[in-house]
This record gives C-alpha cells, structure tokens and sequence, in this order.
C-alpha cells in the first residue's frame, strides 16, 4: 500500500512537472518575443547616457526619489504609468500597517469569522508570512534588473523552478513529514530566498559581464548592445 501511494505521488509530480515545463515554454517563448523585439528597444532609446547622467545626480539630492519619480514621469518611451505609485525601497507607512495587522490580527480576522479555532489558524499564519513577505522583494526585485538587462529567459527558468517546482517538492517532502500549517507557511520563505539567492548570482554574473566588456565602463551600461 505505501508503495502504490508513492508511485501514485511520483506520477502526480511528473504529471505536474510536464505540465509546467510545457505552459512554461510558450511563456517563456512569449516573454522572449517581447523582450528582444521591443522592450529592449524602449529602453535603449529611453535610458541614454545623459538620462542616465541626470538620475545619478539626483541620486545625490536631499529628495531624490520624488525628483527621480517626476523624471521617470516624463519619459513617455518607458511606456509605464507610475503616478499612483512611491519610488522607495521601504515604506514607513507599510511597516507600520503591516505591524497593526500583527499586533491587532485578531479584531482583524474577527471581521470575517466569528470562529475562535480559525482565529487562531489565522494569527499562526500572520506571524510566520509577517516576517516572511519582505524576502519576496529580492526575488522580484532581481528577475526585474535581469530583464533589464535584457536578459529574461533564465530568469523566468529560475522563477518556475524555485516558486514552483520547489514548493511540490516541499509539499511532498517536508510538508508531508511534519503535517502542520507552519510547515506549509515556511515553503513561502524558503521558496523565496532560494530563489533570490539564484536570482541575485545570475544578475551579479550579467552585470559584470556587461561592465566589463572591452570599452564599457559603468557609466555607459546603457550603450551595450
């Protein structure tokens, strides 16, 4: 009997192996398209050397992010609308909110259920992902430097093996072992730093491979081809 199940999980995840690799593929192949053919050419024509130049100089000012935010603004070939949008890293008012939602999660969930028992299934979630959501922004933050690089293929190979394919492995191994909701919640960090870490050695490898082709400095990134 433990034997049939385990075959029956082994096709199960091949099953879902071969479906990813092959939705995977026309996205990737979709992905691909776009970036090659036309987001590469909006940004070689929007990030010149002098753009570049003038988001390093207001890097320096005491405002700089609402000064590069209404420089980014006003270039109409980046095709992205950011005016409902902050340009910082952290957000004092995120922290914040996202510190109420811990220390007050239970008159938050009480919103929606009355139950006691889900109250507490609730509160167990919020402590693990309250401190486990930030690591999701190196990860995004990363596949977004590669592609603009313009490099998205590995990248989005990295993204399905690691929020993927990782998490049915861990469902079928770690989640399987211990069969509680804390071990399900912790695939999300796990998932997300190992995914970062790849996604950042993969950047760490492109960017200096562009800096340090013959004749290119870091000032003049923009004008690698």
């Amino acid at each position: 009997m433990r034997s049939l199940r385990m075959k029956m999980v082994m096709i199960m995840v091949i099953l879902i192996l071969a479906l990813m690799l092959t939705t995977g593929a026309f996205l990737m192949s979709g992905v691909g398209n776009f970036y090659v053919s036309q987001f590469y050419e909006q940004m070689e024509g929007t990030f010149t050397p002098e753009f570049i130049a003038q988001l390093q100089r207001l890097s320096a000012e005491d405002n700089a992010p609402a000064q590069m935010k209404e420089l980014l603004m006003a270039q109409a070939g980046l095709g992205i609308d950011i005016s409902g949008r902050n340009v910082y890293i952290l957000d004092t008012a995120g922290a914040v909110l996202g510190a109420l939602l811990l220390l007050f999660g239970r008159q938050f969930l009480a919103l929606f259920t009355p139950d006691s028992a889900v109250i507490d299934e609730g509160i167990r979630r919020l402590q693990v992902m309250a401190f486990s959501y930030a690591f999701s922004a190196f990860m995004d933050n990363t596949i977004a430097a590669s592609r603009g690089l313009g490099k998205s293929l590995v990248p989005t190979i990295i993204v399905m093996m690691g929020s993927c394919v990782f998490r049915v492995v861990w469902i079928y191994t770690v989640f399987a072992h211990f069969h509680t909701l804390p071990s399900l919640y912790l695939l999300y960090i796990f998932s997300w730093t190992i995914t970062a870490v790849a996604e950042i050695l993969y950047f760490v490898h492109c960017y200096r491979a562009q800096i340090n082709r013959p004749g290119l400095s870091g000032g003049e990134l923009s004008k690698a081809q």
